[in-house]
């Protein structure tokens, strides 16, 4: 199996044409300038426009040769609601040792508040059972700044 080397959340992420990376902003913490008495008024399932990224990156192992992996990275929240949930590939090139999957999205939950945990799974292809092999906690937070 592939060995982790990295996996974060972040704003975004730059790919040069010798490609190298460059990640803007890592996400820890989410915090919303919301009255109280409005949140109160926003559904469960409330999101907010915003690109971001996870980004992970692998070594593959001598080992590997021959076989697909595939990844998966989910967004959990406070009320075990999962916001994010996507599979992807996991590429490989010949000749190279390394691999990275970046995955976008355009929307970030806002509720509830508390701490969502960024969790990457990894599978062979083919295989039931998914190996969670990192998380990342990220805050949600609510500041009212028109107390």
């Amino acid at each position: 199996m592939p060995k982790l080397v990295y996996f974060l959340p972040c704003d975004r992420v730059i790919v040069s044409q010798e490609q190298t990376i460059s990640l803007i902003t890592l996400i820890e913490n989410v915090i919303l300038n919301i009255p109280e008495e409005k949140e109160a008024e926003l559904p469960d399932d409330a999101i907010v426009p915003k690109e971001w990224n996870a980004i992970s990156s692998y070594r593959w192992e001598p080992d590997d040769l021959g076989k697909e992996y595939e990844q998966r990275v989910s967004l959990t929240l406070e009320n075990d609601r999962i916001s994010t949930d996507s599979i992807e590939k996991i590429p490989r090139e010949d000749g190279k040792f390394s691999s990275r999957v970046i995955i976008q999205s355009q929307a970030f939950p806002i509720k509830p508040q508390g701490e969502a945990v960024l969790r990457l799974a990894i599978r062979e292809v083919g295989q039931e059972n998914w190996q969670v092999i990192a998380e990342y906690k990220i805050a949600i937070n609510r500041v009212d700044k028109t107390a």
